[in-house]
C-alpha cells in the first residue's frame, strides 16, 4: 500500500505521545531529510525503476546521460531492449578500470561526475558489420584523402599532432574575427558507404578554446557541395558547450536534405559554426564517424519514494500532505521511525517526551533486519588486479598470465 504525508504526520504525533507537530519547525523539512538518509543507508525494493537508455548504444562511443534519479552508482542490469542473450551481461568497472580498457573490452559501465553532470559510460562491441563505425575522412592529413580547405572567418590551418582525438593529428585553425561564421570543408574523398547508417548518427568533434563564444556547431555530409544532408547543434552530445574538446551527435533522420545527396557515396563533409565575432586562435576539428546504435535498458535504484498525489511525477521534496509515500508496509516503518528521530531532535529539548534513544535505536534494528532480508541488487564496481613483469611482455594476473594485446 501507499502512504501519504499526511499518514506520516498523524503516525509521528502519535508516536510523539499525543504532542503537536506545530513545535516542530519545517515538517516537511524533516520527513525529506529522513528520505534522504534512508536512501544513503538502504537500497530499497520498492525504488528499482527500469527505463531506456536516452540515447542508443554505440560501438566506440563511450559517455551517455547517466539514467534520471540514478542513486550514486546503483545500477543493476543494463540489457538489449530486445532479444538479450544468455552473454548479455553488464560488469561494473571503476573509473580509471573501465577508462584504460574500455577501446577493447566490451560489456562493461561505469559511473562518474564531469563537470558536474553525472554520466553513464558503457563500452559495447558489435560485430555485425552494420553496427561497426565509419570513419569520414582523414584528418591526420591537409591532402591524404581529398583536400581540406577554410571558409568564412576560418584561417591559418595546420596539423596538429599534439592535441587530437582520432588518429594521429587534428586540424587547426584561427577565427578572424571578421564576420560571425566559419567553416571547414573537404569535397573530394574516397566515396563512403552510409547506406546502413540512416537510423543512426554522424558524431563530430570540435575544439572550443572559449565555449561561450560560440552559437552553434554545423555538420553537413554528401555526396556533392550542393547535395547533402545538414545538422545543426546548440550543445555537445549530452549536454552544453565546453572549453576545450566537444563531441556532437548528428542525428541522420533529423537532418535537413539539400539537393539529391547520394547515401551510397558519400564524398564531401563539412564542419561550421557561429559564434560573436571575438578574435579566436587554436580551434581544432579532430574526426567525423558515421554509426548504427542499438537501444538498451538500464535497471538502478531511484532516489527518491516521494510521489505528487496529482501528477504522479516523482518529486524530491514533499511540500503538501497529499504528496505519496511509495513504500510498502516493512518499508515505511523504518522511514517513519527516521522521521521520529529528526522531529524529536527539535522537541525534545521543549518538554518533549519522544524518546530519542528509542527511535535511534528501533531505525538500526529495522535497518540491520531488512538489510539482512533485501539484499541489494546493485552491480558492485570491480577492478583486475595485476602486475607487470619488466621485459617479459606479459602480466600477473591471479594464478595465470595474459597477453596485454588482450587483456581481461
Amino acid at each position: 500500500m501507499n502512504f501519504t504525508v499526511l499518514d506520516v504526520k498523524n503516525d509521528l504525533i502519535g508516536l510523539g505521545h499525543g504532542l503537536s507537530l506545530s513545535k516542530v519547525y519545517n515538517v516537511f523539512g524533516s520527513i525529506t531529510r529522513a528520505k534522504n538518509q534512508l536512501i544513503s543507508d538502504v537500497d530499497f525494493f520498492e525504488l528499482l525503476q527500469e527505463r531506456q537508455i536516452a540515447n542508443s548504444i554505440f560501438d566506440s562511443i563511450y559517455d551517455y546521460p547517466a539514467p534520471p534519479g540514478l542513486v550514486m552508482d546503483k545500477i543493476v542490469d543494463i540489457f538489449p531492449q530486445v532479444n538479450r542473450q544468455i552473454y548479455d551481461k553488464y560488469g561494473h568497472k571503476y573509473v580509471e578500470d573501465f577508462d584504460r580498457k574500455k577501446s577493447f573490452k566490451s560489456d562493461i559501465f561505469s559511473v562518474e561526475y564531469r563537470n558536474g553532470v553525472k554520466v553513464l559510460r558503457v563500452s559495447q562491441k558489435y560485430t555485425q558489420p552494420a553496427l561497426q563505425p565509419t570513419a569520414l575522412g582523414n584528418f591526420s592529413s591537409l591532402t591524404g584523402n581529398g583536400t581540406w580547405v577554410l571558409g568564412g572567418d576560418a584561417t591559418g590551418l595546420v596539423l596538429d599532432m599534439v592535441n587530437y582525438v582520432a588518429g594521429t593529428a587534428s586540424l587547426r585553425f584561427d577565427l578572424s574575427g571578421a564576420g560571425t561564421t566559419w567553416y571547414i570543408e573537404n569535397s573530394g574523398m574516397d566515396p563512403y558507404d552510409l547506406s546502413t547508417k540512416t537510423d543512426g548518427s554522424l558524431f563530430d568533434w570540435v575544439w572550443l578554446p572559449e565555449a561561450s563564444e560560440h552559437t552553434n556547431l554545423t555538420l553537413r555530409w554528401g555526396s556533392s557541395v550542393t547535395d547533402y544532408y545538414e545538422s545543426t547543434v546548440t550543445a555537445q552530445y549530452f549536454s552544453a558547450f565546453v572549453n576545450g574538446w566537444n563531441q556532437m551527435e548528428n542525428i541522420f533522420v533529423n537532418a535537413t536534405v539539400v539537393g539529391s545527396p547520394d547515401v551510397t557515396a558519400i564524398t564531401y563533409v563539412r564542419i561550421g559554426g557561429v559564434y560573436d565575432g571575438s578574435v579566436i586562435e587554436d580551434m581544432r576539428v579532430g574526426g567525423i564517424t558515421a554509426l548504427l546504435g542499438t537501444k538498451f535498458l538500464v535497471k538502478y535504484y531511484r532516489d527518491t519514494f516521494f510521489q505528487d498525489a496529482t501528477t504522479g511525477a516523482y518529486k524530491d521534496v514533499v511540500d503538501d500532505d497529499s504528496d505519496i509515500i511509495v513504500l510498502e508496509q516493512s518499508t515505511y516503518n523504518g522511514f517513519l521511525w527516521k522521521c521520529a528521530e529528526f522531529v524529536a531532535q527539535q522537541v525534545q529539548n521543549q518538554g518533549g517526551s519522544i524518546d530519542m534513544e528509542y527511535f535511534i535505536t528501533s531505525y538500526l534494528t529495522w535497518k540491520r533486519n531488512y538489510s539482512g532480508s533485501n539484499k541489494s541488487q546493485a552491480v558492485k564496481p570491480k577492478s583486475s588486479y595485476y602486475k607487470s613483469f619488466r621485459g617479459r611482455g606479459r602480466f600477473s594476473y591471479g594464478s595465470r598470465y595474459i597477453n596485454p594485446q588482450y587483456g581481461e
